[in-house]
């Protein structure tokens, strides 16, 4: 036995001693590989979104207050609360963004709610209101690095308001629940009034 243990012992050294003499004659070489910046950050169609992210997105950005009685007292309505439909609940965004620069932001801003008067002209129908957008769910599919999403307070004709910051490389998206104010005595007209909100990617100020 101790024979046959001496003569293992003997065939591995001699096969470790040829594995590094081979070794001694290796080249190096290099990897190359070269990075350019990506596309700069652009709105998405939510229906885009892969379904294994489970991201529940709006799939606009309408909101809808319901059908309301005019009144002389300041009210509140809530487009969670108080939307005809399920589609004007939440108004949705999703940014895809490919470039690596981390000043770029999303900004909305507000017009004034119009509606037909009896001649067909579109007319101000409300002196006075504001709208709180209130951040309801965020998403991104970056890791460890999600972006920023605020509440904003919109008054019409007022300065855009930064509701995202945009994560570099990444795709990133929100709900936002939206709270309309409306101060009592400045309905001026009956029917269905709209006010149209603008989203835009910015530099940021």
């Amino acid at each position: 036995m101790k024979k046959t243990l001496a003569l293992a012992m003997a065939l591995i050294v001699t096969c470790s001693m040829f594995v590094t003499a081979f070794a001694s004659t290796s080249e190096t070489g290099a990897g190359t590989i070269e990075f350019t910046d990506g596309d700069t950050p652009t709105i998405i169609d939510p229906e885009e979104i892969p379904d294994e992210w489970d991201w529940e997105v709006a799939l606009d950005r309408d909101l809808d207050f319901g059908e309301q009685v005019i009144s002389n007292d300041t009210q509140t309505y809530s487009s969670v609360a108080d939307a005809r439909t399920a589609a004007g609940r939440l108004a949705g965004v999703v940014v895809e963004n490919g470039s690596i620069q981390d000043e770029w932001v999303l900004q909305v801003e507000i017009g004034h709610f119009m509606i037909e008067d009896d001649s067909s002209n579109l007319v101000n129908t409300m002196l006075g209101f504001e709208l709180e957008l209130k951040a309801h769910d965020e998403f991104t599919n970056r890791p460890l690095n999600p972006q920023i999403v605020n509440d904003v307070t919109l008054e019409a004709e007022d300065a855009p308001q930064t509701i995202m910051t945009i994560t570099p490389v990444s795709i990133v998206g929100a709900n936002w629940e939206g709270f309309l104010e409306v101060l009592g005595g400045t309905v001026l007209h009956i029917g269905e009034a709209q006010a149209e909100m603008t989203w835009s990617i910015v530099i940021a100020p």
